[in-house]
């Protein structure tokens, strides 16, 4: 018979065994994560957000050597984010000096964690080399960063952006609505003309 003192003994042994489970140490993990090497992506990314989630220099450091190292592409685009998301000086440098090297998915990553995680304003010579470049998907989040920021080039790099890519008008819909201006309800009636025009 389930009585009230027996649910209390349960509850108490349940907490007593929930306040003893201890966090995974860094070597632990970097060791889970080497003999995971030939384990399916979802295992090896887990193990690779509880690293990140320590949120230290040696996390930094081993996160870093896996972009760099690892032998499965998925696994080094999507550490990059996990980097990005360590709030440490460290992490910053680590993906600036992803965008500077010479692989474009590692820099097109590294420009994507950096504008969506990180509160550090970009190197001008980085916004302003892709805001010059034909990259679609960098472009946008270029503007996208610019708006979030309150950049007074913002509209003018949206019509840029329509300019090059008119047919992506509407993936700037929701932050023309957020800037709530004349101008930017200018912009909108454009690509909403523009949408009607290539579904004729």
């Amino acid at each position: 018979m389930i009585t009230p003192k027996r649910i209390l003994a349960g509850l108490l042994l349940l907490a007593s065994l929930t306040g003893s489970a201890r966090a995974a140490t860094f070597p632990e993990l970097r060791d889970r994560f080497l003999r995971e090497r030939r384990k399916p992506y979802a295992e090896r990314m887990e193990t690779i957000r509880s690293i990140a989630a320590l949120g230290t220099e040696q996390a930094v450091r081993f996160l870093r050597k896996v972009v760099v190292e690892d032998e499965d592409l998925s696994v080094r685009l999507n550490t990059i984010y996990q980097v990005a998301r360590i709030p440490l000086p460290s992490a910053w440098r680590a993906l600036l000096g992803f965008y500077r090297g010479s692989d474009r998915k590692l820099r097109n990553s590294a420009f994507s964690a950096m504008v969506t995680y990180r509160k550090e304003p970009l190197p001008g010579e980085i916004l302003d080399e892709v805001l010059a470049g034909a990259d679609q998907g960098l472009r946008s989040s270029a503007v996208r960063y610019l708006a979030r920021r309150n950049d007074p080039r913002f509209l003018g790099e949206v019509e840029r952006f329509l300019e090059q890519f008119p047919r992506s008008g509407t993936s700037m819909i929701s932050v023309l609505v957020r800037a709530a201006t004349p101008e930017a309800a200018r912009v909108l009636v454009r690509i909403y003309d523009d949408h009607r025009k290539y579904d004729r």
